[in-house]
């Protein structure tokens, strides 16, 4: 009888170790999976940020207020060709302009903005009224 309570015990302690072990397993594998989530959402959010500059960029080059490398010639070009591909099938594929003839860089800065990014700067507008 003692030694059936002793293969019990020692059974049961054995479970407890290995659930302990697994909880411990399943908490380390969601850590390093909700790292992965936010790393993951940090290249999105830095490839949203590169496509912006590249656009502003790409406009600025264009209208000739911004001098570039020689090595980015060929990005230029590039771009060029699809913009000059899509203006023969679509005649609004032109930047907007402003009621002064200018383009409407502020407008495309807004537009472009991600929501999150600007209730972040409604937020920090808000608490800066109210100190």
């Amino acid at each position: 009888m003692t030694d059936m309570k002793e293969k019990f015990s020692s059974l049961f302690n054995k479970a407890q170790e290995l659930g302990k072990s697994a909880v411990e397993t399943a908490k380390a594998t969601a850590e390093k999976g909700k790292e992965a989530v936010e790393e993951h959402i940090r290249e999105r959010e830095a490839n949203e940020i590169y496509r912006k500059l590249g656009k502003k960029v790409f406009k600025l080059a264009t209208r000739g207020e911004l001098q570039l490398p020689s090595e980015c010639d060929k990005y230029l070009e590039a771009l060029n060709e699809l913009y000059d591909e899509g203006d023969k099938d679509d005649a609004s594929a032109e930047i907007p302009a402003c009621k002064d003839g200018e383009t409407c860089d502020k407008a495309d800065d807004k537009a472009d903005k991600p929501a999150d990014a600007e209730s972040k700067a409604d937020d920090k507008a808000n608490d800066t009224k109210e100190d």
